[in-house]
């Protein structure tokens, strides 16, 4: 069975669908990185005004800009089938700096 690699989501309202691939690799060797290891699936993380819901494979978000950040999550019950109710939010402030 092989190994598979997998990349944190990316964050980057700049970059679209139409970023060529030096720029990504670019930003990518030079933005900051948050590593987000055992987030428990169904959670609600986000930074800033992006937002997504965990899956099993989650493992960060890439391509933080430089600059101030404000990073939230929330747990989400997924055991009850009748709707998904999310808990209060709870969050952080850091500054990213891009690697020279």
């Amino acid at each position: 069975m092989s190994q598979q690699h997998y990349q944190p989501a990316s964050f980057s309202p700049a970059m679209s669908s139409q970023t060529d691939e030096n720029t990504a690799e670019y930003r990518f060797s030079t933005q900051t990185v948050l590593i987000a290891q055992d987030v428990p699936p169904g959670t609600q993380l986000g930074i800033d005004c992006k937002a997504w819901t965990t899956g099993p494979r989650f493992m960060g978000i890439k391509m933080i800009p430089s600059g101030l950040h404000f990073v939230y999550h929330s747990a989400v019950d997924t055991m009850s089938s009748a709707t998904l109710s999310s808990a209060p939010r709870a969050g952080f402030f850091f500054s990213a700096q891009d690697r020279k």
